[in-house]
């Protein structure tokens, strides 16, 4: 989505935080999105420091045993957009298609 607005998406930084920080380490991170998501800083933190961004981001993420030391972190699957203040400026679900995102985002890139 980024490359399709070329020059402009210069001023968005991607970033994804995890919500599982026992697994999520920086180097699990940074593997996970090396292949993929070359834009992205992968951010973790203590259990706390990720309890707080869940609660401001509004993100509902509890751990589920699945039985055999296998559990799974089902989350909220939404992207928010900050302004370079920090303020909440828009959000959306992963269920929005590619073009709704790139024109919502391009309404949003202000340079």
């Amino acid at each position: 989505m980024l490359d399709r607005l070329k020059p402009r998406a210069r001023t968005v930084q991607p970033l994804d935080i995890t919500v599982d920080p026992e697994r999520d380490t920086p180097d699990v991170l940074r593997a996970f999105l090396k292949d993929q998501y070359l834009r992205f800083i992968g951010l973790t933190g203590s259990r706390e420091q990720i309890d707080n961004a869940k609660r401001a981001f509004r993100v509902f993420a509890p751990r589920r045993d699945e039985g055999a030391g296998d559990d799974t972190i089902p989350h909220t699957a939404i992207t928010s957009v900050l302004d370079p203040a920090g303020r909440l400026i828009d959000h959306w679900p992963d269920a929005l298609d590619e073009d709704t995102v790139v024109m919502r985002l391009a309404t949003l890139i202000t340079v």
